[in-house]
Formats: structure tokens, sequence, C-alpha cells
């Protein structure tokens, strides 16, 4: 199984979009990227929307060669309605999260503006809902798991897991549960069982502004519980909400440092340098001055 990490926060943009080819078949799960309107009270660098451009071109140039592309819910660094739609979308067999149930309503508005675009346009493709579903594609099997929180906050809505398995290497994208490992979620990764699991972190950058440190421990001590339990994992990727923190080592070193499995960013795994832009937008702004 040949997995590729494009674009990410430890890459200098929000996004989680993954790439994979196995049994054939090319499969490009949450096509999108963006940026942090705000941090630090300053918009985008002009650094970061260079970023943000190189990434949607290998988003792009993926997608379009893909056979199945995946939407696991509708924020808009995991999918794009504006830009390229024939290219990524165009006459590919696409699973989305349901547009119309466990969802909040400002991702039902954007998933149906995304539908909406689809007609607007006469892309052409092949619209499945995902949830609790299974593709069986020979070698290759497929499995979106049941609605799970966007964290711990219903407020933001549900996402879907994507479980890969192909000649017995176990891969599962968790999409954003901002690692809020309740029981449902641990259950259903316990029977899993993966090898690599690519999981987006708890948001420990909003820590005292949205969310309590309490919180960020809770994330923790869940995702080591949920380790624990694990026979077969050998590499975690923890990145997005976590990488969007300069100091997120703190929280690694504090939960993760012992667990005895592989615990790398995006960037790490792809073998590149992390890049953290947003976490050091002020920085860029101070070393790199905008008239």
């Amino acid at each position: 199984m040949l997995i590729k990490l494009l674009a990410s926060d430890s890459m200098g943009v929000r996004s989680m979009a993954t790439y994979v080819e196995a049994g054939g078949y090319k499969v490009f799960i949450d096509p999108g990227v963006a940026l942090g309107p705000r941090r630090y009270g300053l918009p985008p660098h002009p650094i970061e929307r260079e970023a943000r451009d190189e990434a949607w071109k290998r988003i792009v140039e993926h997608a379009s060669n893909s056979d199945i592309i995946i939407v696991t819910h509708y924020h808009y660094d995991h999918f794009n309605p504006r830009s390229d739609l024939e290219e990524v979308y165009g006459g590919k067999t696409l699973y989305l999260k349901d547009p119309d149930n466990n969802i909040n309503p400002s991702q039902i508005r954007r998933s149906h503006f995304l539908l909406h675009r689809f007609e607007e346009l006469d892309v052409a493709v092949d619209i499945n809902v995902c949830e609790g579903s299974t593709i069986d594609l020979g070698g290759l099997y497929i499995e979106f798991s049941p609605p799970f929180r966007h964290g711990p906050d219903e407020r933001l809505g549900y996402v879907v897991m994507v479980y890969m398995e192909y000649a017995g290497y176990r891969f599962l994208y968790t999409s954003d549960v901002e690692s809020f490992i309740d029981e449902d979620i641990f259950s259903y990764i316990v029977s899993k069982d993966p090898n690599l699991i690519y999981m987006d972190g708890p948001v420990t950058y909003l820590i005292g502004s949205r969310f309590d440190e309490a919180v960020a421990d809770i994330c923790g001590e869940g995702l080591r519980r949920l380790i624990g339990n694990l026979d077969s994992l050998y590499t975690l990727v923890i990145d997005h909400h976590l990488l969007r923190d300069r100091d997120y080592r703190v929280w690694l070193e504090r939960f993760l440092s012992d667990v005895g499995v592989n615990v790398v960013s995006a960037a790490e795994f792809m073998g590149v340098k992390i890049n953290q832009l947003e976490a050091f937008r002020d920085i860029l702004y101070s070393e790199y001055p905008v008239d």
C-alpha cells in the first residue's frame, strides 16, 4: 500500500489530504487545503498563501488521476467546492459524509453547495453517502465508520473515519476527531487494530480561549489508553490541529513519549522538514514584513 500525505499543518497549510494506491486502485481522502484566517491578529502571510497554492497543485494532480474520492466532512481544509471540480471529481466515484444527517448547520450548507456546484458545472460524478458502508475491490477493502464527533464539542458536527486493508496491511484515517477518544471511537479503532493511524491531534493552540487544559489532558490520556490496546500499531501519524501549536512537542512528550510506537508528524512520515507556518505567523511577519 502506497500512502502519500500530500499536505498538512506540519507542511505549512491546514489539510489532511491523503492519497493511497493499493490493488490497482487510486484513492484520495479529503482533497482540500486552507489557511487559518487569523492568528495573532494577523491574516495569512504571503509565504503561507504560496504554500497553499503549491499544496493545491499537488492535490489536483493526484486527485485527477484517482478512481475514488472520499470527503469525510465539510470543513474547507478537507474539501474545496470552488476550484478545479472537473479535475478533482469528474468521472470519479465519490463517497461523501451524509450531507443531511448527523451534521451541523454550517456543514449542511457547505455540503449542499458542493452538490449544487456539481450540477451547475455539469460535473459527472457517481455520488454515494458513505457512513457505515464497505467497498470490496478484490484485494482492496475500504470501510467507512459510523459518524463520530468532531472532537469534544458537538457543535462542530461529525466526521467519518476511513479504514483500508490490502495484503494484510491495515491503515486507518481518523479525520477530525481531535484525538478525543470516547468509548465509541475507542471500540471502533480497537476492532480495526491498524498498523498505521493518521490522526489529527487535540486543539492545544486554543487552550485558554475555546478550551481549557483539561480537554487536552483527556485527549492525551485517552490516546495513551487506545495505543495500549492495539496489538498491531507501529506508526501513529499525528498532525493537523496539534501542529498549529508551536509548542506541540510539550503535549507529545507528556503523553506519547513512551507509548512504544513510532509517533511522527505528516511531514516526518513523508521525509520532509516540519514547516509550521501558521503557528509561527507572527514570526513570519516580523522576519518578512508585508507592505
